[in-house]
């Protein structure tokens, strides 16, 4: 049967080691970091660590001040150097410049091999329909035509989600599904293909 601690042993243990965490603490009296955090409380002792917060702390590579443990630079050269990590780049439907990051537009032109670049959604509606024709089947003769251009479904589904299609172009997500299986069209393939 396992012997029950006494709170007079926990609080002497902390006092001789104030850098120890309740957790490090209740593990070697075998109770729970609460347990612990509830008798330090009740005896007027300091439940955190006296380095609790330090611990946490270490140097900025590039100026040398501090910054959080989990961050590579502190807030002032992360500001910086992601200020500086912007472009300026026109847009292809409406000539305007806009701001982009360019590991962005690096990652847009290699893996995709994307070649326009919009700044709102209305240039990216624009551009989609001049360049993949999404108008509405006219009635031609005895029989309907498709509804959909399915080649510039299919074209835009290659580069972009279904739901991201269904923004641009107004096909429904579901009928960009639909066309890419009647078409035999497999993304996974056609990606695992094109990105080498």
């Amino acid at each position: 049967m396992a012997q029950k601690c006494k709170p007079e042993d926990v609080i002497n243990y902390r006092r001789k080691h104030k850098c120890f965490s309740g957790a490090k603490v209740g593990r070697k009296f075998g109770i729970s970091r609460e347990r612990t955090r509830q008798i330090l409380k009740k005896a007027g002792v300091d439940t955190k660590a006296s380095n609790w917060g330090d611990k946490r702390k270490v140097t900025c590579p590039e100026c040398g001040g501090k910054k959080n443990e989990g961050s590579i630079l502190c807030e002032s050269c992360r500001t910086t150097r992601h200020r500086d990590a912007y472009i300026d780049v026109a847009c292809t439907e409406c000539e305007t410049l806009f701001k982009i990051l360019a590991s962005k537009v690096i990652r847009m032109i290699n893996k995709y091999d994307q070649q326009a670049f919009l700044c709102s959604n209305p240039c990216k509606t624009a551009w989609v329909s001049r360049n993949y024709g999404f108008p509405k089947g006219v009635y031609q003769g005895n029989h309907q035509p498709r509804k959909w251009d399915w080649e510039g479904v299919l074209g835009l589904y290659k580069t972009h989600s279904a739901t991201e299609v269904e923004k641009l172009s107004g096909v429904p997500a579901s009928t960009v599904y639909r066309i890419a299986k009647d078409s035999h069209f497999n993304k996974t393939r056609y990606l695992r293909e094109h990105t080498a």
